[in-house]
C-alpha cells in the first residue's frame, strides 16, 4: 500500500526563504503605501484601490510561504492499495481514481503508467511529478499488486 502526498510543508533553504520573505515584504510594503497616498488625496474605491489590496495580499501570501507557514503550490496525492489507484497531480488536473477490476492491462513506462480499461479505453497516467525515489515504490507496488489481481502488466 502507498500512500503519500507532496508538497507538505518542506525544508526550504535559506535563499529561498529570504527571497520570498524580502520580496513579499515588499509587496506588502509597496501596496499598503500605494492605498495609504490614494486614502491621503481622497479615498475613491475604483480598480486601483482595489488592485493595490491584492498587490498587498499577494505580498502577504509570499512572505507566509518564506516562513513555511502557507504553502502556495497545492499538495498533489498518490493512493494505491488492494483496492484502487488514485492520482491526484493538481487541483488543476482531473484526478484519477480507478478500482482494480476496472483495469484490464497495465503498462509501465519511464514516467507513464498506460492503463487499457475493460471497457477497452486507453488510461495514461503522467508520473513526471513524482519524485524519483516515490516513483520506483509507486511502480513496484503496481507490478505487484497486479500481479496478485491477475492483471497482465509489463515494463517497457
Amino acid at each position: 500500500m502507498i500512500d503519500f502526498e507532496l508538497n507538505r510543508k518542506r525544508k526550504e533553504s535559506l535563499s529561498f526563504k529570504i527571497i520570498f520573505i524580502g520580496g513579499g515584504l515588499f509587496f506588502v510594503l509597496t501596496g499598503i503605501l500605494r492605498i495609504l497616498l490614494s486614502v491621503r488625496d481622497g479615498f475613491i474605491f475604483d480598480l486601483y484601490f482595489i488592485i493595490n489590496i491584492i498587490y498587498a495580499l499577494i505580498g502577504l501570501a509570499w512572505a507566509l510561504q518564506g516562513l513555511n507557514i502557507f504553502n502556495l503550490w497545492p499538495n498533489s496525492s498518490v493512493k494505491i492499495d488492494d483496492n484502487r489507484l488514485y492520482f491526484n497531480s493538481s487541483p488543476f488536473d482531473k484526478t484519477i481514481s480507478l478500482l482494480w477490476n476496472e483495469i484490464e492491462r497495465i503498462e509501465i513506462k519511464v514516467n507513464k503508467l498506460i492503463l487499457t480499461l475493460k471497457e477497452k479505453n486507453t488510461l495514461e497516467i503522467e508520473l513526471g511529478w513524482i519524485p524519483y525515489n516515490e516513483l520506483i515504490s509507486i511502480k513496484n507496488e503496481v507490478e505487484k499488486l497486479a500481479g496478485e489481481k491477475s492483471i497482465n502488466c509489463k515494463r517497457i
